[in-house]
């Protein structure tokens, strides 16, 4: 998770850098991530994830442990099967349209696809042809 991008994004977005809430957010964010996985929805799950990974770096950029965050993303990159080296590209196919000042659930979701769908490479291949579809 790279905090500097966190930080630029954040900057462009009205909530900005200064955001005491945004451990609570993080919190929703675990919930809903936790939802779309339940619900079978991959794609929406690593869109969910984009917003974990982006609330973890808002907490850390507001005082919390950057450890800890860096753990909580870890974890939720192991239950979507995610390569969390690979964080900050979610981040990023996510938030692009949104530091453009466009929020479009579908378009982001579309990012997040066609992200996914770039990953396929040997074994994990199979996995990541389920969450493109």
């Amino acid at each position: 998770m790279n905090i500097a991008l966190i930080r630029w994004i954040a900057e462009q977005l009205p909530t900005g850098v200064i955001d005491p809430a945004a451990r609570m957010k993080l919190d929703t964010e675990l919930a809903e991530l936790d939802a779309e996985l339940a619900a079978g929805q991959r794609i929406d799950a690593l869109t969910e994830l984009a917003d974990v990974a982006y609330y973890a770096g808002k907490a850390v950029l507001n005082g919390a442990a950057a450890a800890a965050m860096a753990a909580i993303v870890a974890g939720a990159c192991i239950r979507c099967g995610y390569d969390e080296r690979a964080i900050d590209a979610l981040v990023l196919a996510k938030y692009r349209f949104r530091v453009q000042g466009i929020k479009d659930k579908a378009l982001e979701r579309r990012a997040v696809a066609a992200l996914a769908s770039k990953m396929c490479s040997g074994r994990r291949k199979e996995f990541w042809g389920r969450l493109s579809q």
